[in-house]
């Protein structure tokens, strides 16, 4: 897959316009999302097909009393494929048991987020030149981040990976950063969170900072899936580790 998308990252725009030709992708958002659905979105349009679906539930019949199981059936009728992103664990899952045509799962809830980790997998690739014999530091909201939940799964694929998951609240990451090849920052969750002043104290338990940066590899990079709030300051946007914008 990465293979194909490496080969496909070189094509001209004439020869991907073709790819997908004639197709019509439903683009299903129960869940805020700007990067995931506007690239998706974007991808579809650039592969030549076509794109129909909402970014907002309260838009669909669901607000009427429809079921998801017969939105997706429905959906079915009018699509190729459809692309989800829902806040419940599973929901992909069980979109793919009634649906008709291929269901790619765009983040369901905590659970797991595949298609963020081909790109984050990608770019690791890219950035450090291996998907084998490297560490990487997996620092946040680890218990609710479907994005460190599915590439830590991933990264088992792999040989000689070592993987350190640290919540900041509970241990400090500082003394890993000099041995990481790779650090996957990510955000705290906060719509995951019942317990509003728990995630604050999460929140406030880390920055990366331009000190801690100076600590890494010259050649490590740091990934996130964005968006970003204190985690990631605007001082470290112009290191030559801070990979996430390329990403």
């Amino acid at each position: 897959m990465l293979a194909t998308a490496a080969r496909m990252e070189k094509l001209k725009p004439a020869a991907k316009a073709k790819i997908l030709q004639h197709k019509i992708i439903a683009s299903l958002f129960f869940e805020p999302s700007t990067r995931t659905r506007l690239s998706f979105e974007a991808a579809i349009q650039a592969l030549g097909a076509h794109v129909i679906g909402f970014s907002d539930e309260n838009v669909t019949s669901l607000k009427k009393g429809e079921s998801f199981s017969d939105t997706i059936r429905m959906v079915c009728n009018y699509a190729d494929a459809i692309v989800i992103r829902h806040p419940e664990a599973g929901s992909a899952q069980r979109a793919a048991v009634v649906a008709t045509v291929p269901v790619i799962n765009a983040g369901d809830g905590a659970h797991a987020h595949p298609t963020q980790t081909v790109l984050d997998l990608f770019a690791i690739q890219q950035g450090i030149g291996r998907l084998d014999d490297f560490t990487i530091l997996m620092i946040g909201d680890i218990e609710h981040s479907r994005v460190a939940h599915s590439l830590s799964e991933t990264l088992h694929q792999f040989n000689n990976v070592t993987q350190r998951l640290i919540d900041p609240r509970q241990d400090s990451y500082t003394p890993y950063l000099k041995e990481a090849d790779v650090v996957l920052v990510t955000r705290v969750q906060d719509e995951r969170f019942e317990n509003k002043t728990e995630a604050e104290k999460l929140r406030q338990s880390y920055t990366l900072s331009v000190d801690d940066v100076k600590q890494m590899k010259p050649e490590a990079k740091i990934i996130a899936p964005l968006p970003r709030t204190s985690e990631l300051p605007t001082t470290i946007d112009t290191l030559p580790q801070a990979y996430y914008f390329q990403q």
